[in-house]
């Protein structure tokens, strides 16, 4: 069997019980039998009760986290990479260490996206779930991606993409630095939006299995391309609407997300965001239980 839980929400156990061997049998069909077949390998070396949370109290001793009682339900990636980058691009240690921890209660529930078009608490399971189902099967997890990319700036964005430009145009980074930190805002950006709105496609794929209706209103939407003025020229970067807009069938939008490494291009005319991008293309991720990773990781920010 796929999934897994091993925490104690009651209204998640009532409906998987009811649901799990249909949900099952959907991620068998939409992933085939070679990566289902992963996908139990790593959960089987990776959950353990431990890595469910069922309060906030819980998630934030275990993590370090600082998060807010108002928290949504959501998957942690701890890791114990240094996330060290060489001026040029280069990483030092391409070997990462990663385990999740998912944070799931009654108090969650109501905070989450989900909880705009239902109120049933297997939605959201399924949602965190398939982003632990993503991280288990890419074989560099796009959050070990945003890390490394969110490292590598200088000075992390306190606002919009506008509103960076202008805290960094203020700074006293060379203009090549802004425009670099620039690229890598945008990238994570970029990685985020696939990540997410990519899982929200495989809700409604796995979810319509039990007659649960996932809204996609953004799905086949335009993205918004919108100019912003460099020291080193014009940059145009798309935002809302859908990354995935060219991609008519939803099960070839799952294939995309799983191999993301392969379709992502670094931006033109930066050797930095060359060098970055293939090097975290190489990088060799480790997933393990919360047990071999409690004595030392970095919570994902």
């Amino acid at each position: 069997m796929a999934i897994t839980y091993l925490g104690g929400v009651e209204r998640i156990l009532t409906e998987l019980e009811t649901h799990h061997d249909t949900l099952d049998q959907r991620y068998r069909e939409l992933l085939g039998d070679q990566k289902y077949t992963r996908l139990q390998e790593v959960q089987a070396r990776v959950l353990t009760e431990e890595s469910f949370c069922d309060n906030i109290k819980t998630v934030r001793k275990k993590t370090g986290e600082i998060i807010p009682d108002d928290a949504p339900s959501k998957l942690l990636l701890l890791t114990g990479a240094k996330f060290r980058v060489e001026p040029d691009g280069r990483i030092r240690d391409r070997k990462v260490k990663t385990s999740a921890v998912f944070y799931l209660s009654e108090q969650s529930f109501q905070h989450s996206s989900s909880s705009e078009f239902t109120d049933n608490p297997l939605v959201t399971f399924i949602h965190e779930y398939n982003h632990f189902v993503t991280y288990a099967l890419q074989k560099v997890p796009i959050y070990v991606a945003m890390m490394y990319l969110s490292q590598a700036r200088d000075l992390a964005p306190s606002g919009d993409i506008n509103e960076y430009v202008q805290e960094l145009l203020t700074s006293d980074l060379d203009p090549r630095k802004i425009s670099q930190n620039i690229g890598l805002t945008q990238a994570v950006k970029v990685l985020d939006e696939t990540q997410e709105k990519g899982n929200r496609i495989l809700d409604k794929l796995i979810l319509q299995s039990v007659g649960i209706d996932v809204p996609l209103p953004w799905r086949f939407q335009e993205r918004q391309q919108i100019p912003v003025q460099l020291p080193t020229g014009l940059m145009v970067y798309g935002q809302g609407g859908d990354p995935y807009r060219s991609i008519r069938n939803d099960q070839d939008v799952l294939d995309k997300l799983l191999e993301w490494e392969t379709y992502m291009a670094p931006p033109q005319g930066s050797q930095f965001m060359t060098n970055l991008l293939r090097e975290i293309k190489r990088l060799k991720t480790s997933r393990v239980s919360f047990k071999q990773m409690r004595k030392k990781y970095k919570p994902k920010q």
